[in-house]
């Protein structure tokens, strides 16, 4: 909790800077369309040692020889002065995230690779929460959405995460053809509370058939960061 206090306060610090000077102007030189927030709302889970296993569930995190639990160590040095610190080790894909091509395609682009105001845009709320578990998002109802190209495509789909040991995550998720639609339109970038643009269930099946590659194991985020699409995560 105190990590999350602590980001929070920086992040509001940093805001209140940027906002006005004594003129009343920004003091920092910007070429970002969008304006800058009346309010500010956190989205994004609480950060805490058992957030990725809290996210992902114990057999993800198992089968791929990840770290079940963010790791918060506390240091005390006795001489030549007493001084207590802390390192901590945050998983980057357990809780509210960005991936970048990167994530899944080696030598492309980066998170740094990115300007900001690639990742700031009008935002179209669409609420699948009562779609099945485990089913796909099809293109039809994508295509009535009435989406349009430049937005950001926010997913809302009522994520839960595993509650025993051997359960994958499951949650409604985008078709194939509904992921190259609004690539291909193109969003400015996708969002989903669940735990991935793809489905847990879709990708052990794949692996389970002898499937390789990022194209065949992750088809929806290669749709958007072949690309260049931003994707946003939990």
């Amino acid at each position: 909790m105190a990590i999350r206090v602590v980001l929070a306060c920086i992040f509001a610090v940093v805001l209140a800077v940027a906002c006005v000077n004594s003129a009343g102007r920004s003091p920092i030189e910007t070429s970002i369309e969008a304006p800058l927030p009346e309010q500010v709302i956190d989205l994004s889970p609480l950060m805490t040692e058992d957030l990725p296993l809290r996210v992902w569930g114990t057999k993800l995190l198992t089968d791929w020889g990840f770290k079940l639990r963010n790791e918060v160590e506390d240091i005390v040095a006795d001489e030549p002065l007493y001084v207590a610190n802390s390192y901590w080790t945050l998983a980057n894909h357990g809780g509210a995230h960005l991936d970048a091509p990167n994530h899944m395609e080696k030598g492309a682009k980066s998170i740094s690779d990115y300007a900001l105001e690639e990742l700031i845009g009008r935002a179209r709320l669409l609420d699948f929460r009562r779609s099945p578990t485990d089913e796909p998002i099809y293109l039809e109802e994508v295509e009535r959405s009435g989406i349009r190209a430049g937005e950001v495509a926010l997913f809302m789909v009522g994520y839960l995460p595993p509650e025993v040991d051997g359960e994958l995550p499951s949650y409604p998720y985008l078709s194939i053809s509904a992921a190259e639609y609004l690539a291909k339109l193109p969003v400015k970038a996708f969002a989903t509370d669940a735990w991935s643009v793809e489905s847990a269930a879709q990708m052990y099946e794949a692996i389970g058939d002898g499937v390789t590659g990022y194209q065949g194991v992750a088809p929806l985020h290669r749709a958007f960061l072949s690309r260049g699409i931003p994707v946003y995560e939990q």
